[in-house]
């Protein structure tokens, strides 16, 4: 259907006003939540209409095809990612090893949800080049266990397999009401996979059902207005999006299926030839997005929000229309790797490559000199702080973005973890909890009442290519 392809595109474009920092697009997160209840329902979709047809399902061959179909182009977004390794932040290089092995390994999501790497770790440099990954491991854990769960339930009849998909919703959802870490919320397979599940019983309940045109209308312009108002009203920092909001965001994405289903006006907003077209490189634009819009970054480019938008956006659909072209398609329709003996090898040769890849290929990088001192940690904060004391008058104000936050120089150690509610920043603007300085998120200044005085209390050279950022 033309307009699911079109639903792609819609919840593709979202992520990346949010991710390009657009204040109106604080919600555009959501757009994952949409394409993980899109793969339940077409996964389950196909897995049905299999077995309805042969009687059984080919679990081999089902995979074989979600191989061609999802893999090569995750390969080059790694290697992408790797060959650009001369760009990236000394924090972000030195968690890059790791990131590429859980990339690789589809568990990008539990990296970022248990990694237990010190405050001084997780705020050095910028975000991971491959942190949009944690949504693909999800979909690909699913695409592993949802077949499973089929082929067993299915041989023995549709009420069992359903049964089981309402079981394991409910356990999804007695899961998030449990987790009090947000992190874990978010990232996690056990706590996001409702939203997968909710898609596959749909598919399950519409398989061989005509919806009344009436239903299919209003769910899906219902499905539209909630997503637009998710999009435009909520932010990361919403405590209700990680108590239950995330589960119930699914049903607005289910009544968005419905409207696809037939002749409504969701189907023909959605059948837009450019957003179905889009839609088409949807996958392509997701992975090659994140890494691009870092690469191409404010600081690095120097342009206003929107013309560096359109750059960031011709640079992805550059790439997303060339790994269709070259190397997704002919994969997928097997004009290449047509035999399995060669397939299996070129994937094994892929998989140890980027491995052995992640692990030399990316040269170390010097660290400035905030990041050195953000290095020392807790060593370097002891020292510090009885310089900080003797400057009880130095800093009057820490601007981060468009927040103010007074500072008392006396009390920094006790109470700067209170200042900012790192949650709320959804471009992840760190702050250092030894000495009030920052990384390469770069907040917009530093007051100082002697500037002077700042720079050799905190031990900065002028020499720093970042110094004249810090102070003015």
């Amino acid at each position: 259907m033309p307009a699911l392809d079109g639903l792609r595109a819609v919840a593709v474009a979202i992520v990346l006003l949010f991710h390009a920092g657009f204040a109106w697009a604080s919600g555009g997160f959501f757009g994952v939540s949409v394409f993980f209840t899109l793969s339940g329902y077409l996964i389950t979709s196909l897995l049905l209409a299999e077995h309805a047809a042969t009687g059984g399902i080919d679990l081999r061959a089902f995979f074989i095809r979600r191989f061609r179909r999802l893999l090569p182009a995750v390969y080059v977004a790694v290697t992408l990612v790797l060959a650009l390794g001369s760009l990236w932040a000394a924090g972000q290089r030195r968690q890059l090893p790791g990131d590429v092995f859980a990339a690789v390994g589809n568990v990008s999501n539990w990296r970022f949800a248990v990694n237990s790497a010190s405050y001084a770790d997780l705020f050095l440099g910028g975000p991971s080049p491959l942190a949009h990954f944690w949504s693909l491991a999800i979909e690909e854990q699913c695409y592993l266990l949802l077949p499973l769960l089929a082929w067993c339930c299915l041989r023995r009849n549709r009420r069992t397999f359903t049964l089981a998909l309402v079981g394991l919703m409910v356990a999804s959802l007695v899961a998030t009401a449990l987790t009090h870490d947000r992190d874990l919320v978010y990232y996690g397979t056990h706590t996001r996979g409702f939203e997968l599940l909710l898609g596959a019983g749909l598919a399950v309940a519409m398989a061989g059902r005509q919806v009344s045109r009436w239903l299919s209308t209003m769910a899906g312009l219902g499905g539209l207005i909630a997503l637009g108002v998710a999009t435009t009203m909520s932010s990361v920092a919403d405590g209700w999006i990680y108590r239950g909001g995330l589960a119930a965001f699914a049903i607005a994405s289910v009544g968005l299926l419905l409207g696809c289903t037939g002749p409504t006006v969701a189907a023909r907003l959605l059948g837009w030839r450019p957003l179905v077209a889009t839609g088409g490189i949807s996958y392509g634009l997701y992975l090659y997005h994140w890494p691009i819009f870092l690469v191409l970054s404010p600081e690095r480019v120097g342009w206003s929000q929107w013309p560096l938008f359109a750059l960031r956006l011709a640079a992805t659909v550059t790439c997303a229309l060339v790994s269709a072209r070259l190397i997704e398609q002919p994969i997928r329709q097997r004009r290449m790797l047509r035999a399995p003996r060669v397939a299996r090898t070129t994937w094994a040769t892929a998989v140890v490559a980027l491995v052995v890849a992640g692990l030399v290929a990316v040269p170390a990088a010097p660290l400035t000199a905030t990041e050195t001192l953000l290095a020392q940690g807790d060593s370097w904060f002891s020292n510090a702080r009885a310089k900080l004391n003797a400057h009880a008058n130095l800093l009057q104000e820490l601007v981060f973005k468009d927040r103010v936050a007074a500072v008392n120089c006396a009390g920094t150690g006790d109470t700067l973890s209170h200042m900012v509610d790192l949650q709320s920043q959804p471009d992840f603007v760190r702050l250092d909890k030894a000495m009030n300085t920052f990384d390469s998120a770069r907040p917009q200044s530093i007051r100082a009442v002697d500037a002077t005085s700042v720079k050799n209390t905190l031990n900065i050279h002028e020499s720093d290519p970042t110094y004249r950022q810090w102070i003015r």
